[in-house]
């Protein structure tokens, strides 16, 4: 009976850890340290959040509003880089803001050009001017 009260009984003069870690038997400390260092590994993967919102979605019912749904997206796209991502997407994105009519325009040149070196935005907002038969004007000095 005596051999059993020893595992139970504390010395008073042993320092108390206030790290649970510490107290913790050594698997559960290590498995602490991993969800930790996982935890934090995580949090610096995530993008930041998105600055500007996000246009309207463009249907192609009302051509008149393509000027302006373009020049927001042009505006989007290098604001919120961080957020959106690389170039390619960018023009995932962009495709993304595309519904009905304009969505099924574009289609086949994103599908001919995915994981190309034309999969670019630029090359996207110039076949998608083409595919929606809209003709984009300079504007006059």
């Amino acid at each position: 009976m005596d051999n059993e009260n020893q595992y139970y009984e504390t010395s008073e003069n042993q320092p108390r850890s206030t790290n649970t870690t510490d107290s913790a038997p050594s698997w559960a400390s290590q498995i602490l340290r991993i969800q930790t260092s996982t935890s934090q590994d995580s949090l610096s993967d995530q993008r930041p959040g998105h600055s500007q919102p996000h246009p309207e979605k463009f249907t192609a019912s009302d051509k008149s509003f393509y000027p302006q749904f373009r020049s927001l997206l042009e505006a989007k796209l290098p604001i919120d880089t961080r957020a959106i991502g690389n170039e390619a997407e960018k023009v995932w994105y962009g495709f993304g803001r595309l519904k009905g009519t304009a969505s099924r325009r574009i289609h086949p040149w994103i599908e001919f050009a995915k994981n190309t070196e034309r999969f670019t935005v630029e090359i996207f907002l110039n076949k998608l001017d083409k595919a929606l038969e809209i003709p984009i004007r300079s504007p006059k000095p």
